[in-house]
């Protein structure tokens, strides 16, 4: 590892107060109805932009702004014909992968985090609910996703950071966020599909129903 990135590993996010184990709170919103970007601020709706990303049918298919606070230059690519994804973090590359044991689980190794291997799961498996957390390989929760539950088109959710590793390191906070990113994205894509695919069976049933009527 050279020594620029092992530098820019150990960097401290500059956030008053996470040296004593608070927790970060990370609002995330579509700038937009056409949920193409982006803006994920500290501690509010409202509050300094941190990070800002635009969404891509095409390769990369995200790509963060080195803007905000973090300045990370970031990007995100779905593989075309498997579940990998390959997340370049201030040039540095790392794949995701769905894990052997559930597919809707996703899993990397942090370079933040001495190369532990984080994962991306459901918060819980016995609901629909869309909130997911990232674990560690003793299932220690690092950080959460709680999706927004209200009416709003544009509020998409927050992103909570608990685990103090992962608050004192600018390089693991980067990863949990955009690998945190791509994956909420990831299953939203999933979910529309799901239901543009049942809305469309639906229509050709109720279709196939009023024909066979009208015989």
């Amino acid at each position: 590892m050279s020594d620029i990135l092992q530098t820019y590993n150990n960097l401290q996010p500059e956030k008053p107060g996470n040296q004593h184990g608070k927790p970060r709170v990370l609002e995330v919103k579509f700038t937009s109805w056409s949920k193409r970007h982006l803006r994920i601020t500290e501690g509010s709706i409202e509050g300094p932009l941190v990070y800002a990303a635009d969404l891509h049918k095409r390769k990369p298919n995200i790509v963060f702004q080195a803007t905000g606070t973090s300045e990370l230059p970031a990007t995100v690519s779905f593989h075309t014909w498997s579940s990998a994804i390959d997340i370049s973090i201030d040039g540095d590359t790392t794949t995701s992968r769905t894990t052997r044991v559930l597919k809707s689980d996703r899993e990397f190794a942090s370079r933040g985090l001495a190369g532990r291997t984080l994962t991306w799961k459901r918060k819980s498996y016995l609901s629909f609910s869309s909130d997911f957390e990232c674990v560690d390989p003793a299932g220690k929760v690092l950080a959460t996703f709680y999706s927004h539950k209200g009416i709003s088109m544009t509020r998409t959710g927050r992103f909570q950071i608990v685990g103090p590793e992962v608050l004192q390191s600018k390089r693991a906070t980067d990863e949990v966020i955009v690998s945190g990113i791509a994956h909420v994205y990831l299953e939203y894509i999933a979910r529309s599909s799901a239901a543009g695919a049942g809305a469309a069976g639906g229509g050709a049933a109720s279709g196939g129903g009023g024909g066979g009527g009208g015989c």
